[in-house]
């Protein structure tokens, strides 16, 4: 296995920018053993949400009106190799789609990548225990890329 891209106190994330389906801009496998019970590998995936030539038309779950771009959270069934797509399981029974608006292709990247390294450092995490959090992460992290937050917002 490759050294992770990102490291923190609280796991290690490894991102994948090639072979994605397309629209997919960027995902990141984030391994957080003990911040979850059950689960230790999550994948965050950000895509842009423009009609793609060739192919039928994607309908997006709970689209928020003015939507570009929209990151998914996946919990990963057991232990996976970033290398390794046939290591790969989505969990079932659940999956959490965001969305941000009015960011750029490289804005998304970067939300992506702020994600990862929040959760690898202990201050947010995909699990639907802390849906709140996360959804307010990547809302602020959006609102952050597009030069909305005034000094000192917190």
């Amino acid at each position: 296995m490759r050294e992770p891209d990102l490291t923190g106190p609280r796991g290690r994330a490894w991102r994948v920018v090639e072979g994605l389906p397309p629209g997919n801009l960027a995902v990141w496998l984030v391994h957080t053993p003990g911040m979850h019970t059950l689960i230790s590998w999550w994948a965050i995936s950000v895509a842009h949400m423009r009609p793609l030539e060739g192919c039928p038309p994607v309908e997006f779950p709970a689209r928020e009106e003015g939507s570009s771009h929209q990151v998914v959270a996946v919990w990963m069934d057991g232990d996976l190799d970033p290398d390794d797509r046939t290591t790969w399981r989505p969990g079932k029974g659940f999956d959490q789609s965001d969305f941000a608006a009015g960011i750029t292709d490289d804005g998304a990247q970067e939300l992506g990548s702020l994600l990862a390294r929040g959760t690898v450092d202990g201050q947010v995490h995909p699990d639907s225990d802390f849906r709140t959090q996360w959804r307010r992460a990547v809302a602020r992290t959006a609102e952050h890329l597009r030069g909305e937050h005034a000094a000192g917002d917190a």
